[in-house]
C-alpha cells in the first residue's frame, strides 16, 4: 500500500506539469506578446519587443529577431543586430552575415552589423567580417 501511494503522488506531480512546464509557457507566452508587438506600426514597441526577446533563450524568439534584421526601419533592424547579438549563438553570426549582404547599401547598417557581431565576439563572426572587407 505504501508504494502504491508514492506511485499516485508520483503520477499527479507528472501530471500537473511542473515547474519546467510553467517556465516553457510563460516563454511561449512572452515570445508571443513580442510577435504581436513586431507586428505592429508602432517603431518604438518593435524596438522594445526585439529588446525583451534578447533575453529569451528561444529557437522562435532567435527567428522573430532574425526576421527584423532585414525588413524594417533602420532603427529596428539595428535593434534587431543588437538583439541577436545578445543571444551568443553561432547562428547569430550566419544571420548577421545575412543582413550585411541585404544592408550593403547602407553604410550605418553595415557598421551596426560589425558592431553587433564585436558584441557577439565568437570567431563565427570572424567569416562575416572577412565578407565584409572583400
Amino acid at each position: 500500500m505504501k508504494y502504491s501511494g508514492i506511485a499516485i503522488l508520483a503520477l499527479g506531480l507528472v501530471a500537473a506539469g511542473g515547474p519546467q512546464e510553467d517556465e516553457a509557457k510563460a516563454r511561449r507566452a512572452k515570445v508571443n506578446d513580442c510577435r504581436k508587438r513586431l507586428e505592429g506600426s508602432d517603431e518604438s514597441a518593435k524596438t522594445a519587443a526585439l529588446d525583451e526577446l534578447a533575453g529569451i533563450n528561444d529557437d522562435e524568439a532567435r527567428y522573430l529577431i532574425g526576421s527584423k534584421l532585414t525588413t524594417d526601419t533602420d532603427n529596428v533592424r539595428r535593434a534587431a543586430m543588437k538583439a541577436i547579438a545578445r543571444q551568443k549563438r553561432s547562428s547569430s553570426a550566419a544571420s548577421l552575415g545575412r543582413a550585411v549582404q541585404v544592408n550593403l547599401a547602407n553604410e550605418g547598417l553595415v557598421r551596426a552589423c560589425i558592431d553587433a557581431l564585436a558584441e557577439l565576439d565568437m570567431c563565427s563572426g570572424i567569416q562575416v567580417l572577412v565578407m565584409i572587407i572583400q
